[in-house]
């Protein structure tokens, strides 16, 4: 979902900035916005024997430069509707996430009490 509102939210920006402007310089300065931000998400990913951490990291930190790029562009509003539809998301998503975590670790204690089959 935070992938997701970045995206649109750099596909306005751009499609706005490339009507606004004659030159193709602002559509460039987004792509290497986008870019950078994603080699930079790229880092905050840790894959481990339990799992892969920092996905939601990395898209919030994509999410933030989109909103960062549309304030910078002059887009309050997009970037104020961004901004709260993000921490939506990220709220409303967070006892789901702590329950899946809580049922992983029950079923890894199960596994682990129980003795193997012969």
């Amino acid at each position: 979902m935070l992938i997701c509102i970045g995206a649109a939210l750099f596909t306005i920006i751009s499609r706005e900035m490339s009507t606004a402007a004659a030159s193709g310089a602002s559509d460039r300065i987004a792509a290497q916005v986008v870019g950078g931000i994603g080699f930079l998400g790229a880092g905050a990913i840790i894959r481990e024997r339990t799992g892969i951490h920092g996905l939601t990291t990395a898209a919030t930190m994509w999410l933030a430069a989109s909103i960062g790029l549309a304030c910078g562009a002059g887009y309050l509003i997009l970037a104020a509707v961004a901004t709260v539809l993000t921490l939506l998301v990220l709220y409303a998503l967070a006892p789901l996430t702590r329950h899946i975590r809580k049922a992983r670790e029950k079923k890894e204690q199960a596994q682990s009490e129980d003795p193997p089959q012969p």
